[in-house]
C-alpha cells in the first residue's frame, strides 16, 4: 500500500509540537531576562569603568567625542560577544534536539510515519533557532540606549546583526549535519564544535569576527571626509569591504544549507536509525565512560547521586561533560599565558597583574562551583518530587537525614571537576609571586564554604518547593540579591565616606581601610582580600599604574574581616543544612 502524494512541509507539526515544549518549559524566557539583566549590567559597569567621575569638567564638544567613542566601542565588541555566544548556545541547542529521539529510540517512530526526512530535521531546528534568535535579540534593547550617546552608526549596527543571525542559521545546520547519526550527546558537541570552529573561524571569508571588524573598519572610512584621504581611495576599500562581507553572508548561507541538506541524507539512508524486530537488535555493549563501580553495600544513597546524574539541572550535565583534566590544563595554560604577557609587556609592577589575575580568576571559577553546586542541590528533592520517585526513595531502609546528607554531598560532587582545575590558579599565582604562600589556604577554605553554603541554601529550597523551576529560580534571584545587594551597599558606603571614591581616574590606587562587613557578607570582597601579598618597599611603579599596591597589605591581621566572613558562611551553610532536615522529617511526620 503506497503512501498518499502530498508536498513535504517545512516542519510540519514537529515545529508546533518543539514550540509548545520549549514554550512550557518556561527556562527561555527566563534565560532571556538574566541575559538582558547580565548585557545591562556590563554596560553600567563598563561606563563607570571608562567614565570613573563626572564630566562636567569637559566641554560640550569634548564631552560628546568622549561618549561617542565610548558608545562606538561598546556596540562594537558587545556584537562580537554575541557572535561568540552564538557559537558557544547554538550547538547546544541544536545537537541536543536531535540527539534526545535517538538517545530515547523515538526516531525510528518519526520515520515510520509519512513524514520527510527534511520536515523531521526543519521540525526540530527551526523551533532551536528561535530560542537562539531570542537570546540575541534581547541584547538589542541594550544596544539600543548606545544611541543615546551618539556616534554608533545605526548601518553598522544593522548589518552586523545580520552578521549574527546568519551565524545561526550556519552553525545550526554544522550542529544538524552533526548530530544526525551521533550515539551520544557529547559526541554530538565535539565534532559540531570542532567542525564550526574549522569552518567559521578560520577561512577569513567564512569569519564572522572578520566580518564585523570589516563593517566597523567601514564606519570608520565613512566618518572620515574624502578630502583627506581621497575619494577614488575611499571608494575602492568601501567597495572591498562591502564584497568581503557579501561574500561573507553566501558562505555561511551555503554552509547552513549544506548541513541542513547533510542531515536529511544521513536521516534518509542511514540503515541503522530504522526500526529492528527483537531478535534483530544487537545490545551495544556500553563505553568505558558509560561503566558505572558496583553499587557500594554503605552507601547506595551517595552511589546514585554521583554516578547517575540524570536527575540534574541542565547547565550542571553540560558542565560535568568537561573532564577534569581539560579544567585544570585549560586553567593552568591561561595563567601561564597571562603571566607570560604581563612579564613581556614590560609592566612595572608585573607581581601586581598576577595578583589581579589570581582574584579575577578565582572569583569566576568559585562562582561557577557555587553555581553548579547550587542548581544541583535546588533541583536534588524538587525533581524526585515532580518525577513521582521520592516515595520510592523514603522506603529504602535509611532514614531521611541520610537522603539529604546524600543529596549535599552528591551536589558538591557535581562541581569537583571545576574545583580541581580552579586550583591552578593560586597554584601558579604563588609560583609567580602574585600571592602570598600565607594566602593559599584561607582561600582554599574559602571556596569550600562558599560550595558548602550554596549547596546547603540549594538543599533547603529544593524541600520547600514544590517544582524544580520555582527551587532554582529562587536560588539565582536571592543569590543575587545578597551578593549584588552587598556590593552596591559596600560601594555607596565607600563613596559618603571618601568623596573622592569615584574620581581618582588613573592615578595609582589608594588602599582604603575596608569596612569590615563589606568583606564578612560578601564573598567576592572576602576573596579580594583574601589574595594578598606583602608590601615589598623596594618595589618600583610609576604613579600612574592602575595594578599599583594590588593585594598589598602591611600586616596579617588585614585579612581578619574575610576571615570573619568564612566562619559567618560556614555557620549559614550548617544552618540552611539543619533547616533542611528539621522541614524534610517533619514533611514525613505530617
Amino acid at each position: 500500500m503506497h503512501r498518499h502524494p502530498r508536498r513535504a512541509r517545512w516542519g510540519g507539526a514537529i515545529a508546533g509540537w518543539e514550540l509548545t515544549r520549549l514554550a512550557r518549559r518556561g527556562s527561555p524566557t527566563v534565560a532571556r531576562l538574566l541575559v538582558g539583566l547580565l548585557l545591562f549590567a556590563a554596560l553600567f559597569v563598563t561606563y563607570l569603568a571608562e567614565f570613573p567621575r563626572d564630566l562636567s569638567y569637559l566641554d560640550t564638544g569634548r564631552m560628546q567625542t568622549k561618549l561617542s567613542a565610548f558608545g562606538q566601542t561598546f556596540a562594537l565588541v558587545f556584537l562580537l560577544v554575541q557572535a561568540a555566544v552564538v557559537l558557544l548556545l547554538t550547538p547546544l541547542f541544536v545537537a541536543g534536539a536531535i540527539v534526545e529521539e535517538t538517545e530515547r529510540r523515538t526516531l525510528e517512530f518519526l520515520l515510520s510515519t509519512d513524514l520527510d526526512p527534511r520536515e523531521i530535521i526543519l521540525g526540530k531546528l527551526w523551533p532551536r533557532l528561535l530560542l537562539v534568535v531570542g537570546v540575541v535579540v534581547v541584547g538589542w534593547p541594550v544596544l539600543a540606549i548606545t544611541q543615546v550617546w551618539g556616534g554608533v552608526d545605526i548601518q553598522f549596527v544593522v548589518l552586523a546583526s545580520v552578521v549574527v543571525l546568519v551565524e545561526i542559521w550556519a552553525v545550526a545546520g554544522i550542529s544538524a549535519a552533526c548530530a544526525v547519526g551521533a550515539k551520544s550527546l557529547r559526541r554530538a558537541l565535539v565534532k559540531s564544535y570542532l567542525l564550526s570552529f574549522v569552518l567559521l573561524t578560520i577561512p577569513v571569508v567564512s569569519c564572522p569576527y572578520v566580518a564585523i571588524l570589516a563593517l566597523a573598519d567601514m564606519n570608520a572610512w565613512l566618518s572620515i571626509p574624502p578630502a583627506r584621504l581621497g575619494s577614488m581611495f575611499v571608494g575602492t576599500m568601501l567597495a572591498l569591504i562591502i564584497a568581503l562581507v557579501s561574500l561573507h553572508l553566501l558562505v555561511q548561507f551555503v554552509f547552513g544549507v549544506w548541513g541542513i541538506r547533510r542531515a536529511c541524507f544521513k536521516l534518509r539512508h542511514a540503515r541503522y536509525f530504522y526500526a529492528r524486530t527483537p531478535w534483530q537488535y544487537r545490545p551495544r555493549p556500553p563505553a568505558r565512560w558509560e561503566r558505572h563501580p558496583p553499587v557500594p553495600a554503605g552507601s547506595p544513597l551517595l552511589w546514585k547521586e554521583l554516578h547517575l546524574g540524570g536527575q540534574t539541572h541542565r547547565l550542571v550535565r553540560m558542565l560535568n561533560m568537561v573532564p577534569w583534566v581539560v579544567w585544570l590544563f585549560l586553567c593552568s595554560v591561561v595563567m601561564v599565558v597571562g603571566v607570560a604577557a604581563a612579564v613581556s609587556s614590560g609592566s612595572r609592577d608585573v607581581y601586581g597583574t598576577v595578583n589581579a589575575m589570581v582574584r579575577w580568576g578565582g572569583i569566576i571559577l568559585v562562582g561557577l562551583v557555587c553555581l553548579t553546586v547550587g542548581l544541583h542541590a535546588a533541583g536534588s528533592v524538587a525533581r524526585e518530587r515532580q518525577q513521582q520517585t521520592l516515595a520510592d526513595l523514603l522506603m529504602t531502609p535509611h532514614p531521611r537525614r541520610d537522603i539529604l546528607r546524600a543529596k549535599w554531598w552528591g551536589s558538591l560532587a557535581k562541581a569537583r571537576g571545576i574545583a580541581l582545575g580552579a586550583m591552578a590558579v593560586p597554584l601558579v599565582g604563588v609560583l609567580a609571586d602574585g600571592i602570598s604562600y600565607w594566602a593559599v589556604v584561607p582561600l582554599l577554605l574559602a571556596a569550600c564554604v562558599y560550595a558548602a553554603c550554596a549547596a546547603s541554601f540549594g538543599l533547603w529550597l529544593s524541600v520547600r518547593s514544590r517544582t524544580v523551576q520555582r527551587a532554582t529560580g529562587l536560588w539565582l534571584l536571592l543569590t543575587a540579591v545578597w551578593v549584588g545587594g552587598t556590593l552596591l551597599a559596600a560601594e555607596t558606603a565607600y563613596a559618603e565616606r571618601d568623596p573622592s571614591y569615584y574620581s581618582r581616574g588613573r592615578r595609582a590606587q589608594t588602599r582604603d581601610a575596608p569596612l569590615v562587613w563589606d568583606r564578612a557578607l560578601n564573598p567576592g570582597l572576602a576573596w579580594w582580600q583574601l589574595s594578598f601579598r606583602f608590601h615589598d618597599p623596594n618595589a618600583i611603579w610609576s604613579w600612574n599604574e592602575r595594578t599599583a599596591n594590588v593585594g598589598q597589605i602591611d600586616r596579617l591581621d588585614e585579612v581578619l574581616p574575610s576571615a570573619g566572613g568564612i566562619l559567618l558562611f560556614a555557620l549559614l551553610a550548617r544552618g540552611f543544612y539543619a533547616l533542611a532536615v528539621r522541614e524534610f522529617e517533619r514533611e514525613g511526620r505530617v
